[in-house]
This record gives structure tokens, sequence and C-alpha cells, in this order.
């Protein structure tokens, strides 16, 4: 048996941004754009990970069940109506959701 102990926030939140980071690069090899964030974006996507059972875990599925496949879809609109991608930033919503901007 391998005993999961909870992390803390600080871990959880470098989690974040090493995940987000990895998405940086996969959008600056595939469309040569910048990719940036909110900080309140790595604070969000951590507090949604306290979860015991689930834990870091729940930040994969969070940025590839929500943030990836909204933002690819984002992506597709423009590339379907021959606008070009130079940039891309995620924030949060009022209402708690991702918000795209895209240039």
């Amino acid at each position: 048996t391998i005993p999961y102990y909870p992390l803390s926030d600080d871990v959880l939140k470098k989690i974040v941004v090493l995940k987000l980071n990895k998405i940086r690069k996969r959008v600056k090899e595939h469309y040569r754009a910048d990719f940036s964030y909110s900080p309140g974006l790595v604070d969000t996507i951590a507090e949604r990970c306290t979860e015991v059972d689930t834990g870091a875990r729940n930040i994969d599925y969070i940025l590839t069940k929500t943030l990836l496949p909204e933002m690819s879809a984002e992506f597709l609109a423009r590339m379907a109506t021959g606008q070009s991608i130079a940039a891309a930033s995620v924030s949060l919503g009022d209402d708690g959701t991702f918000q795209y901007k895209i240039s």
C-alpha cells in the first residue's frame, strides 16, 4: 500500500504552473503564438484540486476536459475564417469560467 498525502497549496500551484507552461510550449510549437494566463487562473485551478481522493490528478482533468477543448474550439473557429493566431490569453470570468482572448 502506498499512502498519498495531501499536497500543500503551494505545491498544487507549482504543478498548475508546470502544466500551463507545457500548454504554452505546445501553442508556441504548433501555432507560433504566445500563450499567457492570469495569476488568478492558477489559484482557481489549484483550489478546485483539494479533494483528498483526486488531488493533483484533477489538474490534468480540468486542463484536458475543459481548458484545452474550449481553447481549441476558439483556435479552430479563427482558422476556419482565415484569421491568424498570434497570441492567446486565458483568464477567469466573473462566474468562474475560463475566458479566452485570442488575437
